[in-house]
């Protein structure tokens, strides 16, 4: 809950016939102070905005009332540029989502910001972002790939309308593209075999734990690299992965070969509670980067058309054929909606003859 302090600011302005007037609300929150600046103009919508400091929200109030008096109401109120725009977004938004996905963030708003961050938020039209997408199709990208992108625009102009930079988004009538059902590929217990043997050969001597933990996790390649010792508990037989995706922290069991060999692990690599479990060798206060090692393995492996999130799929993959549900599996893998496992229930079909003979007894 606020508690609120209003106070005029001295900004006051004119300009035919508009008069604009500025408050400061002073707004205590739990964890912190921060204060309100709205401006009231007769014949148009108030302008409103945020700031963790009172000079903050000062500065940005007399700047907003020489908007009007320069270009007027309706001028002031569609001024703000794309570059503008990312700016507040990197600096306010960006930081509320999770680590593994900054960025990501950061890298495509960044390259707007140099294309078109010129422009005014109000000149760009949804047929630009059309053209955008086609050419993105045309260079053969991803579905996945061109929706996730897209995501980003479309927040980004959604809470430009919330902040009241702009009247409507030019995105919010563009669809994402069609995907598929995700059935992607996944590996046998052959080929699992092939992949652990090959990391143990490999030139990264850290390699074969860090497949052998994503096998038996399930967990992503990023939710891997930030892993610290404190978030690995052999005595429970416990690993949490704190840095994730949608910024939920989970944990996942550890047992049988995954449990003897971060046992291993552990003896053989010196290390304190803050550590990285995959640390770096030029610099251990960074994640290790294995591409090299890794594309040498798959190779030696002969395991074509796989990548490092092959694992995660396999991981699902074998839990489904191994009897578990589609909560579960959820559970494990830390997805915020059950449609985005189903992708794996084809792979059970004895689970859910299963269930039905189990329903069918009780009923007849």
């Amino acid at each position: 809950m606020f508690l609120a302090e209003s106070h005029v600011c001295p900004a006051l302005g004119h300009f035919e016939g508009h008069l604009t007037m500025a408050t400061i609300e002073r707004r205590a929150g739990k964890e912190s102070i921060t204060y309100r600046v709205k401006i009231r103009r007769r014949d148009a919508t108030p302008l409103t905005a945020t700031f963790p400091t009172r000079h903050d929200a000062h500065v940005w109030a007399l700047q907003e009332e020489a908007k009007v008096l320069i270009h007027g109401t309706k001028s002031a109120h569609h001024s703000h540029t794309v570059g503008e725009a990312v700016d507040r977004y990197l600096a306010t938004i960006v930081p509320q989502k999770a680590k593994t996905s900054q960025r990501a963030h950061v890298i495509h708003l960044t390259r707007w910001k140099e294309r078109i961050g010129h422009k005014r938020l109000s000149e760009v039209p949804a047929a630009f972002f059309y053209e955008w997408r086609d050419t993105l199709i045309a260079q053969g990208l991803q579905n996945t790939t061109i929706n996730r992108y897209t995501a980003i625009m479309r927040h980004l102009f959604s809470v430009c309308v919330e902040w009241e930079w702009l009247d409507v988004s030019p995105l919010r009538r563009i669809k994402d593209l069609k995907e598929h059902d995700g059935r992607t590929r996944y590996l046998t217990q052959e080929e699992c075999a092939r992949l652990l043997a090959a990391c143990q050969i490999s030139q990264n001597a850290r390699l074969y734990m860090l497949v052998v933990l994503a096998l038996a996790t399930g967990a992503r390649k990023s939710e891997l690299l930030h892993l610290r010792y404190r978030d690995v508990n052999v005595t429970a037989n416990l690993v949490t992965f704190v840095e994730t995706k949608n910024g939920r922290t989970r944990s996942v069991p550890l047992t049988g070969t995954a449990l003897a060999a971060m046992h291993d692990y552990g003896r053989k690599y010196p290390h304190t509670p803050d550590d990285l479990v995959f640390p770096r060798v030029s610099d251990p206060s960074l994640p290790m980067t294995f591409r090299e090692a890794w594309e040498s393995t798959l190779r030696r492996a002969g395991l074509k058309g796989a990548v490092f999130h092959t694992i995660r799929h396999t991981t699902a993959s074998h839990l489904m054929m191994s009897g578990a549900s589609l909560v579960d599996v959820a559970t494990i893998l830390g997805h915020q909606q059950i449609s985005q496992t189903r992708r794996y229930s084809h792979l059970s079909p004895s689970h859910i003859q299963g269930v039905m003979e189990r329903m069918t007894k009780r009923l007849f």
